[in-house]
C-alpha cells in the first residue's frame, strides 16, 4: 500500500482489504484501497468522503457499465482505489470500477468451472441490441440471440425482455477459449411447432385472426405463437393488387391449409381455395353473355376465300396478268 523510503518500511494490507481513513492527507497514497461515503452527485460523477478528505469518482469509474442515475449511490459506502492523490492541490480521485473488474476476473474463473451445456441459469439483462441481448448469469456474461428468445418470430428483443429484468435462460454452447456463452430462452418452453402437422393437416380448413398485412400477403394467427401466411396469389381467383383490398388486420377468417413445414416454422394457407372458381370461357363467350348475341362467322368473304366472289386469289400470279 505504501513505501516509506526514509524509514525503510513497506506498509501492507490484506487482499480486498480496505483502509478506513480518519485523519487527513498524510495517510492517503495512490494505489490504496479505501472506504468512502458518497456525499452527492455532480455533472461529472460522485463526490465522496474518505475520512475527513473530500474526493471525486468520475462517472465512468463508478461501475462496470453506464449508470443513468448516479443519485442512487448517494449515502452508500463502498470500497474504491485511489488513482490520483495530490495534497497540495487537494485533488483526490478514486475508482470503484478497478476493484469491480478485479473481483469479476477472480469470480469468472470459479464460475466457468461450474458451467455446463444444458444448465438453466437465472440472469439479469444488461444490454439489449437489435440482434439479441447480453445477460449476466452470475459473474459472467452470456449472449441470447433474438432467434433463441421465442418460438415465434419477433421484431426486436425489447418485445420480450427489458434491461435490468431477471430471466431464466439455458446454456446452449460454451467456448472457454474465447469466453463466449450462447444462451437460449425458448428452450424452456414447449415447442408449439412440434405438433402443427397433426393439428393443421394439409387440405384441412382452419380459422384464425389476421395479425398483419404486407405487400406479399397476410399473416393469420391460428393459436398463440403459431401463424400461417396467405400469399397474395392465394387471396382470390381474380388478380389482387393490394392485400388490404381483401383482408384487414383483426379480421377473423377461415382458410385452407396448403402446406406445413415445422422445421422452417411455416404454414401456407389459401383463401381462394374455399371459394368457387368462376366459369370457364366457352366458344369465345363468358357464361354471363347471351350466346345469341355472339357474332356469327360470315361464310362468304371477299379476297379469294369464295369461288364466286369475283376477287383475285391470293398467291396466284396469273390473276394479276388479266
Amino acid at each position: 500500500m505504501k513505501f516509506d523510503r526514509e524509514e525503510g518500511l513497506v506498509y501492507l494490507n490484506l487482499p480486498r482489504g480496505m483502509r478506513k481513513m480518519s485523519g487527513n492527507w498524510d495517510g492517503i497514497d495512490k494505489g490504496q484501497t479505501v472506504e468512502c461515503t458518497v456525499v452527492k452527485t455532480n455533472k461529472g460523477g460522485l463526490e465522496v468522503n474518505v475520512g475527513n478528505v473530500r474526493g471525486f469518482i468520475p462517472a465512468s469509474q463508478v461501475d462496470l457499465g453506464f449508470i443513468s442515475d448516479l443519485a442512487t449511490y448517494v449515502g452508500q459506502q463502498f470500497r474504491a482505489q485511489v488513482t490520483e492523490c495530490n495534497p497540495k492541490k487537494k485533488n483526490l480521485v478514486l475508482s470503484r470500477r478497478i476493484l469491480l473488474i478485479e473481483e469479476r476476473k477472480e469470480n469468472e474463473a470459479e464460475v466457468w468451472k461450474s458451467l455446463a451445456v444444458g444448465q438453466v441459469k437465472n440472469g439479469k439483462v444488461k444490454t439489449i441490441k437489435n440482434y439479441g441481448c447480453f445477460i449476466d448469469i452470475g459473474g459472467v456474461d452470456g449472449f441470447l440471440h433474438i432467434g433463441e428468445m421465442s418460438w415465434n418470430r419477433i421484431r426486436n428483443p425489447s418485445d420480450i425482455v427489458k434491461e435490468g429484468q431477471q430471466v431464466d435462460v439455458q446454456i446452449l454452447k460454451l467456448d472457454p477459449e474465447s469466453k463466449k456463452i450462447s444462451l437460449g430462452m425458448k428452450q424452456l418452453a414447449e415447442n408449439p411447432w412440434s405438433s402443427v402437422s397433426i393439428n393443421y393437416p394439409v387440405d384441412s380448413t382452419v380459422t384464425g385472426k389476421v395479425t398483419k398485412t404486407t405487400e406479399f400477403g397476410a399473416f393469420v394467427e391460428l393459436e398463440p405463437m403459431i401463424e400461417g401466411l396467405i400469399h397474395i396469389s392465394e387471396l382470390d381467383h381474380a388478380r389482387v393488387n393490394r392485400v388490404t383490398d381483401v383482408l384487414e388486420a383483426g379480421q377473423e377468417i377461415s382458410a385452407k391449409v396448403l402446406d406445413v413445414n415445422p422445421e422452417k416454422r411455416r404454414i401456407s394457407l389459401s383463401l381462394k381455395s374455399l371459394k368457387e372458381k368462376p366459369g370457364e370461357v366457352i366458344d369465345g363467350s363468358r357464361p354471363s353473355e347471351d350466346p345469341a348475341k355472339a357474332r356469327k362467322r360470315q361464310e362468304n368473304l371477299k379476297g379469294g376465300m369464295g369461288a364466286d366472289s369475283g376477287g383475285m386469289l391470293f398467291g396466284n400470279p396469273t390473276d394479276f396478268n388479266k
